[in-house]
């Protein structure tokens, strides 16, 4: 299945990099490997088209996010 369908009940927005028309979505600090997240406090959005294009999610937002 796409990536992108697995993902349609999650939180998205368009990505954050310049020239890239994918959607990011939204990954909880849970769900990505440690290796993804050192040094980041939150969770990640990633981008679907292009897994490089990563944007780290403070805790405030990551909250807000999850108690959507």
């Amino acid at each position: 299945m796409s990536p992108i369908l697995q993902n349609r009940s999650r939180p998205s927005r368009i990505c954050s990099v310049a020239g890239c028309g994918g959607t990011m979505t939204f990954r909880a600090r849970q769900e990505v490997g440690a290796a993804e997240t050192e040094g980041a406090s939150g969770g990640t959005w990633v981008c679907d088209s292009n897994p490089t294009h990563t944007e780290s999610v403070s805790p405030a937002e990551e909250q807000d996010i999850s108690g959507r």
